[in-house]
């Protein structure tokens, strides 16, 4: 009984204002927000706030990218310098294995000269052969081994003439 009471109290204000509002929704309907001092001012405030936002925002903004640019560009700038050096420490590389390549064969065609003039031509005739073959393979525009295997043919008589 006391939980009804005020349910039914709450029940007669709500019908009550409904009717109030009712009654006086046409002059309601025809008010001017526009007009109202205190609503423009709100407006104005808003459009000054929300300016004032967007330019710190597109200050904030371009801030930023002018460091992100500016790091960005020195990365690139460091990595193609980098890139660079050491595409010239691999030529350089390069270039000193060819000569040490180079130096190491000399000296190897050298000595196997060597042990090929130690050794007798009509005995070892294949051993000679061999040699002058390896040499031949090691440098393979070496005329003077061309030569000492041709003149080793001769001398045995080793060659066909191809018609």
């Amino acid at each position: 009984m006391y939980n009804l009471l005020p349910l039914i109290i709450i029940l007669l204000c709500l019908v009550g204002i409904i009717v109030i509002i009712a009654r006086k929704f046409s002059i309601l309907a025809n008010i001017d927000v526009d007009s109202i001092p205190s609503e423009k001012e709100g407006r104005f405030k808003e459009k000054i706030i929300g300016e004032r936002i967007r330019r710190n925002f597109s200050k904030w903004t371009s801030g930023i990218w002018g460091f992100l640019n500016i790091f960005f560009n020195k990365t690139i700038n460091f990595g193609q310098e980098y890139y660079k050096k050491l595409k010239q420490k691999r030529e350089n590389y390069n270039k000193e294995i060819e000569s040490q390549s180079d130096d190491k064969d000399e000296d190897k065609v050298d000595k196997m000269f060597k042990e090929m003039e130690g050794l007798n031509n009509k005995e070892n005739f294949e051993d000679v052969e061999n040699k002058l073959i390896e040499i031949i393979g090691i440098e393979n525009k070496n005329y003077v081994a061309f030569e000492k295997l041709a003149d080793l043919y001769f001398e045995n008589n080793i060659y066909k003439l191809y018609k």
